[in-house]
Order: C-alpha cells, then structure tokens, then sequence
C-alpha cells in the first residue's frame, strides 16, 4: 500500500489551515516573486531558515534571523518590477516557545517613506493596512518583540494590493464568537424584533373588527393610564437602590413558616413599600424582625429577605404590569404621554442594573449571579421583554431626554446599562460551554438586543 499521498497531506495540514485564515478574494500574493535578504539567518539563504522561506507562500516554512538575535531585525523584499501595495499580511512562528512575536514593525519602501505599526501579541496572520504605495522594495523591521526568547522570525509575509479591503482574516467559529464585534448599526424600522410595523396596522385593523381584540386593547390602555397617574418621584421613592438585595423568599416567615409568594407574585402593596406580607397575616419586617435590606436573621441562622423580596417585587411590577401595557399603548396609539413614562421607567431601570448582579441573593448558586431577582439563565428571559419594550417605543422623542445618569441620555443609558449590559451577560454565559437548559435563554437573550440595536456579529 502506497502511504506517500496520505504521509504528504499530513505535512500539509499546518500549512493548509493556516491558508484558510485568511481570505484574500483571490487577489495576487505580489511578494511570493521577490528575492529576499536578512539582517540575520539561522541558516544560509537557500537553507531551512533562509530568508526566501518567509515569501514562498508555503505556511509550513519560516525565515528565521540569527540565534538569540535581538530586535531590531529586519527581512527585505526587492521585485523584478515596480508594484503597487497597500496590505500586507504578516504571519509569525506559531511555535512560541522558542520564537518570539513581534510588537512593532515598520514598513520601508524605495522612496524613502515608512509605516510603523503595533502587532497583538499573536502569532497568526495579522493585516497591516496602508495608504497605496509604488514600490520596488519593502523592508519589514521587526522593531521590537513582547518577550525575547530564542529566535525571531517570520513564517509568510503577502503582499496585496487591495483598495476593495477585501483581504480578511478568518477567525475559527470558537475565537469568533469570542471576538464579537458589538458595533450598533441600528435598524430601519422598529419594531424590528418580535413584530414588524406591518403586524401593528394589522393589529389595528383586527381590533376595529374583532370587540374580543378591542376589549383587549381598552384594557392595556386603562392599565397604562393608571401609571400616568404615578408621578416620577413617586417611581424612584419606590425604586431599590443600587446593589440592593433581591429574593425569591424560600425561607419563608420566621413566624408560622408560612409563605409569601415569589417575585412578581410576592405579598406586596405599594400602600406597604418595604413590606411583604405572608399568608397568615404576618407582615414583615417587624420590630422582633428587623430587615435592613440585607435580610434578617433567624435563630436557627437562615436568612429570610423581607425587603429583598419586596425589590424583587418592584421591578417584576415596573416591567410587567407598568411598562408592558405603557409601550403597547403608545405602539397602537402613538400617543406621547405613554412613551413618556415608559422611557422614564426603563431609564430608571437602567440606572441601577450593572450593580444588581447577583440575581435572587437566597439562590442556591456559588456565586450567586444574574441581573435584579433573576438569577443565571434567567436574566435572558426578562431581557427579552426590555427589548420588546424599548422596539415599542424606538421612535419616541422621550428616550432622548437626559437620563438619570448624568452625561446619558435615557437612550443611550437604556442601550449600554440595560440591554447591552444583559446582552453581554448572556453572551458571557453562553461561552461557559455545556449543554443544558439554559444555554438557548442566553443566546436568545442576546440575539434579542443584536436585532433590536443592528448589531450584526
């Protein structure tokens, strides 16, 4: 059996993959017909490390300069004829024990001009883009290395001209998810994510049609207008602070033992801020138990959080039964009132949510983590709604008013504190690798706010 075809791919392997990461459109590699020199070879030019190695578009060869040869060290491509550049991909030694990546490199061409460029500390290929040049020469200086170790070198340099920047590098679907870019675009339309502005005039026109969907609507509306009743003060007097602590209340009353329900379900009045009531009456914290917003507790050493559950309560309430129906309303109506309190609702939200990170502070979880009382995966599953939200009410002029936190407006506070601050927990979470039942919540909860902001990573 002859083994040489399957023995050569294997050689080939390293080569081909590193080939792939980069796309070059097809564009001529202009440095492969160069003659090249060195300040230094570890071997003779026509040798293993000669400087040719580094420009014969094989990824499995390198030029090396001299054994422990300091920076600066340089490789000089002289062509047949003048060419016009204006990309170079450089590719450095991937064996990184023993050769050192370069930090800062400069350009030289024939007429005298440089580039100077910074390099990541990778040894992959990595682009440097400059303004078009005709030249007969290029010298590249490795001016400096982030660690110096035994040999600097160069695996491949190419050379393109490129005014279409349709040279890429290609990340791996790992390192590219890892590598997002989360540059905002925005969307032509809104809504944008769960409706388009075609399903709102079809909803209008059911609601004319059917009294069941008419009912319906009235009913959102009456709900939004009690919040127009609520002042703005009022809203932030109700509000947690910054870091406070929120609960599902597992422990229950230290009382009776009795419960007091969980989250948006919780025992709560707005008549009673601060309080939570359980289901034989007891309402807590008392005077025998003392609550001071980091729970109270009891003699068997169990923690039961009053007040935490009473947070938990707020901001399932500000989200659900005030913003759902507020932004509905103004998508169906238009009516400015309603887009008013809503972005004051979300940018109160928004002002406190980086610091609420540790979700229901009774989970059972090491360390706890999540945004308000929604713990891990859970995070996802409200922030779909905040997107929801926010798409309602894109249009309205009240989001560019000046937020609660100072220099924002409540835009861009809701944007980067809210839904991008979710969205990167999410997308953190998701990379934690494993399959469970979480893992669909996180992506979609930032694919949600990637739609809603056109951000197209």
């Amino acid at each position: 059996m002859n083994r040489a075809p399957a023995l050569i791919a294997l050689m080939l392997i390293p080569a081909l993959a590193a080939a792939q990461s980069v796309r070059t459109g097809g564009l001529e590699n202009l440095a492969v017909a160069a003659q090249v020199e060195a300040s230094s070879a570890a071997s003779p030019a026509d040798g293993k490390y000669g400087p040719p190695r580094a420009a014969d578009g094989n990824h499995g060869t390198r030029w090396a300069a001299a054994q422990n040869a300091p920076a600066p060290q340089w490789l000089e491509l002289t062509f047949a004829d003048p060419i016009t550049i204006d990309t170079i991909v450089l590719e450095q030694s991937s064996l990184d024990t023993l050769y050192a990546n370069a930090e800062r490199v400069e350009l030289a061409f024939s007429d005298g001009s440089t580039v100077e460029a910074e390099l990541e500390d990778r040894f992959d290929e990595q682009i440097i883009r400059f303004d078009e040049r005709t030249t007969s020469s290029l010298r590249i200086t490795l001016l400096s290395v982030f660690e110096q170790k035994t040999y600097l070198g160069i695996d491949e340099i190419a050379a393109f001209h490129d005014p279409d920047g349709v040279v890429k590098t290609v990340m791996p679907p790992r390192q590219r998810w890892e590598n997002p870019d989360l540059t905002a675009h925005g969307r032509e339309v809104h809504p944008c994510v769960n409706k388009m502005p075609e399903d709102v005039e079809r909803a209008l026109q059911n609601a004319e049609r059917y009294p069941f969907l008419a009912d319906y609507v009235a009913n959102q509306r009456a709900e939004a207008d009690e919040w127009l009743e609520r002042s703005d003060e009022w809203i932030l007097q109700m509000l947690p602070e910054p870091g406070a602590a929120f609960a599902y209340g597992f422990t229950g009353c230290p009382i009776c033992g009795g419960k007091w329900g969980t989250w948006g379900g919780a025992r709560c009045s707005w008549d009673n801020p601060g309080h939570v009531t359980c289901t034989n009456g007891h309402v807590l914290p008392d005077a025998e138990h003392p609550d001071p917003g980091t729970g109270y507790v009891g003699e068997d050493g169990r923690i039961h959080y009053f007040v935490g559950s009473w947070d938990a309560w707020v901001v399932e309430s500000l989200q659900f039964d005030a913003l759902r129906p507020l932004c509905l309303t103004y998508l169906l109506t238009k009516d400015e009132r309603y887009a008013q309190k809503a972005a004051f609702i979300l940018d109160a939200l928004a002002s406190i949510y980086p610091e609420c990170d540790a979700g229901s502070w009774d989970y059972p979880s090491n360390p706890p983590s999540g945004r308000f009382c929604r713990p891990w995966y859970q995070v996802a599953r409200v922030l779909i709604h905040y997107v929801d939200f926010y798409d309602e009410v894109f249009g309205s002029p009240a989001l560019d008013e000046p937020s609660l936190v100072e220099g924002m407006t409540r835009r861009t506070n809701i944007e980067e504190n809210l839904l991008g601050n979710g969205a990167w927990y999410c997308y953190e979470q998701s990379l934690k690798g494993g399959l469970h039942n979480g893992e669909a919540d996180y992506v979609r909860g930032a694919l949600a706010v990637g739609c809603v902001l056109g951000i197209d990573t």
